[in-house]
């Protein structure tokens, strides 16, 4: 298995993998008998630093649209329909994100929308998909991305906001001596929201805040960020949602300018990809959270089926998806309807619901975000231990 996430994928490897998540490459007959194509628009980065993100929300789509036409498709509107992934690569950019929408939403008329990946991505249709009344599951990081008007999208991942806190609590009573914290993400709405959501979440259990750096995405020298970091004495740095490649290249930066702190990860982490990039001696003891406990069977056959798709690693974000897809689709066989006003209310009243890898689901957020958006369900905490990613705890995801 390819462990470089960073790397482009080939063109053909590309290909193929579309035509596999039922991109415009596959064949357009039904396997479903007497089903109609339903397509559904896939808008995440399959290509370049965003690329471990998004595979792991384009696998969680294909796995969870899979699931479903195996299972004889669903029924809308008096209508039997086998759903289709349509599957485009926005390269982890606003701007790749609205030409995607556009062509997906806009010129081909699709009403079912699972991304975009990143919150940077997702802020550039918001408003959209409230106008387009589309049925919107997605993944983002910022908390501006669920508001007092939200009523299509729905979240189904943790955010910094929901794992933060858990994470430091767990982190505080372990390593008590660690009182100032370095930040270290992308130059964006994605990273700086990051930021934001653990130096809060820090400050809660009596940790400063030294020092803040953002860098620009595309980089692979972090020699001058990590320079600006160490500056500051942290005894603990959090590279918060920095996609793995880069939180490894920082990571191993910082040992090697003689940092013997302790590295965090409040965003999304893909531990085989860190301990590749980084090694084992550079990320020991690097503490982080996991949408599931990879060792369990249900995962572990998840994980198999994720790896037929793509040899990006896993990443265990998405479990998160893969459970809120699950849900939604869900919703929509019970609404029996594309009305998504009616797919709403089926979604609000699914709770509690019991995701085959994730366990129990809520939704929160009304007191958090303005809107009840916000997929909630247990997080599971590990830490680097000898080369190894250990559970050492769980807790329960929370916005009120």
């Amino acid at each position: 298995m390819n462990r470089n996430w960073g790397r482009a994928l080939a063109a053909t490897v590309l290909l193929s993998l579309l035509a596999a998540c039922g991109g415009d490459a596959g064949s357009g007959e039904a396997s479903v008998e007497g089903a109609e194509k339903l397509p559904v628009a896939v808008i995440s980065p399959l290509s370049g630093s965003g690329a471990g993100f998004g595979w792991a929300l384009a696998g969680a789509a294909r796995i969870a649209i899979d699931e479903v036409n195996a299972a004889g498709g669903i029924e809308l509107d008096g209508q039997l329909y086998e759903l289709e992934a349509k599957v485009i690569d926005d390269k982890y950019t606003p701007e790749g994100t609205l030409a995607a929408y556009n062509e997906l939403i806009k010129q081909e008329g699709i009403k079912i929308l699972m991304g975009p990946m990143g919150s940077a991505s997702g802020l550039a249709i918001k408003d959209q998909i409230e106008a387009d009344q589309l049925i919107a599951m997605g993944n983002t990081y910022t908390p501006e991305m669920i508001t007092e008007d939200t009523n299509y999208y729905f979240r189904v991942n943790a955010t910094s906001n929901e794992v933060a806190p858990a994470l430091w609590a767990g982190f505080t009573e372990k390593y008590p001596d660690a009182k100032q914290l370095a930040v270290i993400g992308p130059d964006d709405a994605t990273g700086k929201g990051g930021a934001a959501l653990t130096t809060k979440a820090a400050t809660a259990e009596g940790v400063e805040t030294v020092s803040t750096q953002f860098y620009e995405r595309g980089i692979s020298d972090f020699s001058a960020s990590v320079t600006a970091l160490l500056a500051s004495n942290p005894d603990v740095i959090d590279t918060v949602t920095s996609p793995s490649q880069d939180a490894g290249l920082i990571m191993k930066t910082a040992r090697q300018r003689g940092f013997t702190g302790r590295f965090m990860k409040t965003g999304g982490t893909s531990p085989a990809d860190i301990l590749a990039v980084a090694g084992p001696e550079a990320t020991e003891g690097l503490f982080f959270g996991q949408a599931g406990d990879l060792s369990t069977p249900a995962v572990q056959a998840y994980i198999e089926e994720f790896q037929k798709l793509t040899d990006v690693p896993f990443d265990s974000l998405s479990i998160d998806l893969h459970d809120g897809f699950v849900m939604g689709l869900e919703a929509l066989k019970k609404a029996g309807t594309l009305d998504a006003d009616k797919w709403v209310e089926e979604m609000k009243g699914m709770e509690p619901f019991q995701g085959p890898l994730k366990g129990e689901l809520t939704w929160g957020g009304a007191k958090t975000y303005g809107a009840e958006r916000q997929m909630l369900g247990k997080l599971w905490v590990y830490e680097i231990q000898n080369g190894e990613p250990t559970v050492v705890g769980t807790a329960q995801e929370e916005a009120p």
